[in-house]
């Protein structure tokens, strides 16, 4: 519920209330006496003057704290944010970060996989990674920019896919020889060319792992039968990696089929000594559609689905800041924000521009950032020829919550911010308010801020 045009109320029974100030992001538990006070003034339709005396003090007292926001001060905020949306747009940013695409074509046949309908087996070449280079130089001098690229990711399919395309991850090493790569694999060949990498040049290694050996196989070889070795490679290629120091990113997709599941993951890396290392960091997250109004795709896990997995993650694991929803990432990180922590609203989404996040595919083309599919989101080609549509990359870039009337009047503008403009493009429409439309689903987010706190 809401209430002042600005607040978030939680009242949900198994849960204290949570006040969440949608402007200034404050967080703030109430206690029983409390929360009877402010549904006290939900019910007087939140005019003041109805207020009991009671009531009263702990307005004014939720109003010093700036939990409760008076009309003029979100005014001025408002137009704080709206003057420097009007000041002139920074066409670039300090540095360029952006993914390389090696090939589509993979060594196992996930069941969910999103590139299923498209894969091909076309390889980047070296002539194409001379291209990307050449795009950032005549880009670069177009704009009178130049800025260093810490990170660039690489990517597939699978990128240790055969000697081609470990030779590109070579080269690509070799062409920017002062950044860190960022390599998304699922590990099936990370021992067979572990010494043919430039390991000490890797910023993080970024490994799939839906389950223990038998889950895992299942999904990712679409039940087909194959070696329990292959499971075996990835486990001590893993190991391998963090025995040398490298940072490891285990990356778990999960759906209805197997959530319940994860335990025996978590368990299985305990007893491997891989979960307690601290260069591990793990990612849990659902199979997603972005052409779904919620970015999930119902096939694998609908809305009720994704209910009893955060269920599960919460009461079973103790994982109480499971957020399942892409449309919902800007509220997430506000509110499971550390605490006292300050952050102030934006009035946009994505901080992309010129030459920022790009994503370069074999297919010669340039898309925003990650690519979603292969007919939208291009923005350019690097090969064989450059192009460059600057217009559609500030247009996509500068869509903010002032622009469209709208997102200006609704109260969740700067938690949602109009939504991904790259998701927005997947969907043909201009915004998507995505899950913000059911006050519901918002509702329940109080968990990643209350986390074990139940009544």
């Amino acid at each position: 519920m809401v209430i002042f045009g600005n607040l978030l109320i939680n009242t949900d029974n198994s849960y204290p209330t949570l006040l969440f100030n949608l402007i200034s992001f404050r967080r703030r538990i109430l206690g029983q006496n409390e929360s009877k006070l402010v549904q006290g003034m939900l019910d007087k339709n939140s005019v003041y003057a109805n207020f009991t005396l009671e009531e009263q003090v702990l307005f004014e007292k939720l109003t010093s704290e700036r939990q409760f926001l008076k009309d003029e001060e979100i005014k001025r905020v408002e137009k704080l944010l709206l003057d420097k949306q009007k000041e002139e747009v920074t066409n670039t940013r300090d540095d360029f970060r952006f993914t390389v695409q090696i090939t589509h074509a993979c060594n196992m046949k996930c069941y969910y996989c999103f590139e299923e309908d498209y894969r091909n087996y076309t390889f980047m070449t070296e002539d194409q990674v001379d291209a990307i280079q050449n795009f950032y130089y005549i880009a670069s001098y177009e704009s009178g920019v130049t800025a260093h690229i810490p990170y660039i990711r690489i990517t597939g399919g699978e990128p240790l896919l055969n000697d081609q395309t470990v030779r590109m991850v070579n080269y690509i090493s070799e062409k920017w020889n002062s950044s860190k790569l960022i390599l998304y694999t699922n590990g099936v060949n990370l021992l067979k060319y572990y010494n043919e990498l430039p390991i000490s040049k890797f910023h993080e290694f970024c490994i799939s792992l839906d389950g223990i050996k038998d889950i895992h196989l299942a999904r990712r070889y679409n039940n087909k039968k194959v070696s329990d070795d292959i499971y075996h490679d990835i486990i001590n290629g893993i190991k391998k990696l963090l025995s040398n120091g490298q940072k490891v990113r285990i990356k778990v997709t999960i759906d209805k089929h197997n959530y319940s599941f994860v335990s025996d993951l978590l368990e299985y890396l305990q007893n491997e000594h891989i979960l307690d290392n601290p260069n591990l960091n793990n990612d849990i997250n659902v199979v997603n559609d972005f052409n779904n109004p919620l970015d999930i795709n119902e096939k694998y896990n609908n809305s009720e689905d994704i209910e009893k997995m955060k269920s599960y993650f919460s009461d079973e694991l103790g994982m109480h800041n499971m957020n399942f929803y892409q449309c919902f990432s800007c509220l997430t990180k506000i509110l499971g924000r550390e605490h006292n922590s300050k952050m102030l609203p934006r009035y946009n989404r994505c901080d992309t521009r010129f030459l920022s996040n790009y994503f370069f595919s074999p297919n010669g083309s340039v898309y925003l950032c990650d690519c979603l599919d292969v007919q939208k989101g291009i923005v350019g080609t690097y090969y064989p020829e450059v192009s460059f549509n600057g217009e559609k990359v500030m247009e996509l870039a500068s869509r903010n919550v002032f622009d469209d009337q709208e997102c200006k009047e609704c109260i969740y503008k700067f938690v949602c911010l109009g939504g991904c403009p790259m998701i927005s493009e997947m969907k043909g429409v201009k915004k998507y308010c995505g899950g913000f439309k059911n006050s519901g689903l918002v509702d329940q987010f109080s968990y990643l801020y209350l986390g074990a706190k139940k009544q």
